[in-house]
């Protein structure tokens, strides 16, 4: 059960409605700039703040801006991105839902028949029994959904990629 594969399958079937975009890393964009103004302001107020104090403010700082800088080039130059929906312009969310083996049958129609909204119907589980992977756009008109159940220490694919709204 992988995301990416799921999201690619999605695009090689829209015909271009669906692609990969990276997002924009607004957090860690706000991290970076948060480290930054804290070394600023610690530069600054050097000479008043005690040596224990001044040494952790900037371990802390410098953590913060290592981790925003690795976040950010991650994000940026790592894998393809996420699927995006160029009709609605926005991002396709993605969900798993876990069901108990005993609801097969019902959860089986919904993802057959591809009725994203049928499966809040269905009594959901923590347990991830049985495993429904759901791409769908904001308002739900556009889903890819596919289900698996979980044997033997992996997921096995029940059914194949169901993809409505396109």
């Amino acid at each position: 059960m992988n995301k990416k594969t799921i999201g690619e399958a999605l695009c090689a079937l829209s015909n271009g409605r669906i692609v990969m975009r990276r997002k924009f890393p607004v957090i860690s964009v706000v991290l970076l700039l948060a480290a930054l103004g804290v070394l600023v302001g610690e530069w600054l107020m050097r000479d008043t703040l005690s040596a224990d104090l001044s040494s952790s403010v900037v371990l802390v700082a410098s953590s913060v801006l290592i981790y925003a800088l690795l976040a950010i080039s991650l994000t940026l130059f790592y894998g393809k991105g996420t699927p995006y929906d160029t009709r609605e312009k926005g991002f396709l969310s993605y969900e798993e839902i876990y069901f108990e083996r005993g609801k097969r049958a019902a959860v089986t129609e919904c993802v057959e028949h591809c009725l994203p909204g049928a499966l809040a119907d269905v009594e959901r589980s923590r347990i991830p029994e049985l495993a429904v992977v759901v791409l769908r756009s904001k308002d739900s008109r556009l889903a890819a959904m596919q289900m698996f159940e979980y044997t033997e220490l992996e997921y096995k694919a029940l059914t194949e990629l169901k993809v409505c709204g396109l």
